[in-house]
């Protein structure tokens, strides 16, 4: 499976040839099959990890490239890739369907993305019994709490892809995750 952060290790160049192929697609939606190609991927498995299902992801991602096709003339190159984009409207579209349908969200997370809440020197009793409590204390967290969890501590990625993706700035993603670090630690520690 590809990696998603890949899109974010582009240059300059690489950015300016992605915007004039959107704006050859503005034209012409023919034009727009290498940034399908490129990104189809990375979206749907953004969406699978939400979504938690294979057909849902692929009619969200569906939904995704559709708006973005459809809205191409209102895109503005900023110096980042063109997923940034893509990767908001993906998340919007997922945020409708889960509002729409009641949808219980999936949380994706190997155990040692939990690292941030555990000492190093706990016996595995004492760790099992945290890690219970952590994923546990994810439930109080409301959806874009989650979301910048999921972004920095299940996806790792950079606080400049989070600040693209999620439209802050790198010092309001930042502080906002100190806070939720804050939150979910005292639920851990004190549950």
């Amino acid at each position: 499976m590809g990696n998603t952060n890949l899109a974010y290790q582009k240059n300059e160049s690489e950015i300016d040839q992605e915007f004039d192929i959107i704006q050859q697609s503005i034209k012409d939606p023919r034009a727009f099959a290498p940034i399908y190609d490129e990104y189809y991927e990375r979206i749907f498995l953004f969406l699978l990890k939400r979504a938690g299902n294979e057909t849902l992801a692929e009619d969200l991602c569906s939904q995704t490239f559709l708006k973005a096709l459809k809205n191409l003339a209102k895109y503005k190159n900023q110096g980042v890739p063109f997923s940034a984009w893509l990767y908001r409207i993906a998340y919007n579209e997922f945020l409708l369907y889960q509002r729409s349908e009641k949808y219980k969200r999936a949380v994706y997370a190997k155990s040692q993305d939990f690292d941030i809440f555990f000492d190093e020197r706990e016996d595995m009793e004492i760790h099992e019994d945290r890690l219970y409590r952590a994923k546990k204390a994810l439930k109080h967290l409301n959806e874009d709490e989650l979301f910048l969890i999921e972004l920095k501590y299940f996806e790792h990625r950079p606080y400049t892809e989070i600040a693209d993706i999620t439209g802050l700035s790198v010092s309001n993603a930042k502080v906002k995750m100190h806070r939720i670090i804050k939150k979910l630690n005292k639920l851990v520690n004190h549950e």
